[in-house]
């Protein structure tokens, strides 16, 4: 049932709005110059990288190896913005750039500034920061379950850091041939 909101919610964003956009552009005055659909295209991009970025980091973010070190430690949003970054850098894409450009077309900035790909990094790192809540509510995903699992992983890591340090009984020596690594 979340799922088919979810989705539904989506279906809404991308489909229906453009055309609420198209109805509402020609009460805006004319003088402006602002082309609603595009900056409507626009935040559509921003919205839809944000759940990208979420979606695509969320294996990261729930790997054992990362729950075991560094949950809860502050490195989730500088990996996400360094990733986002890199991508954004890589294809030439600037959403700062595209919004200044509709929004004052006699800027007319052509080429994507690594300052408005930082920027952009940044809105999509805080986007994704926020689709998380939306899937949290939802119900799509569980913190609670995270931490669970965090809390897990750094115990089995701690447990197998302790029984290193101890000398082994007879009975867990690996036979002679193996090697232990």
């Amino acid at each position: 049932m979340k799922t088919y909101l979810f989705v539904m919610m989506m279906f809404f964003c991308i489909l229906v709005c453009p055309v609420l956009a198209q109805e509402n552009t020609a009460t805006i005055v004319n003088s402006s110059h602002i082309n609603m659909n595009e900056v409507l295209n626009i935040l559509v991009v921003f919205l839809v990288l944000s759940i990208v970025f979420e979606v695509a980091l969320t294996p990261i973010f729930t790997w054992r190896v990362f729950l075991s070190y560094c949950h809860k430690r502050g490195f989730k949003t500088p990996i996400t913005v360094s990733l986002a970054f890199l991508v954004f850098w890589g294809y030439d894409l600037d959403i700062i750039t595209d919004l200044l450009n509709v929004l004052k077309p006699t800027m007319s900035i052509t080429n994507p500034s690594p300052g408005g790909q930082f920027l952009t990094a940044l809105l999509i790192a805080g986007g994704s920061s926020g689709i998380f809540q939306i899937f949290t509510k939802l119900g799509i995903r569980n913190p609670d379950e995270t931490e669970k699992k965090a809390i897990e992983a750094r115990a089995m890591r701690l447990t197998r850091e302790f029984k290193k340090d101890e000398p082994m009984s007879a009975t867990e020596l690996p036979p002679p041939n193996e090697a232990r690594y």
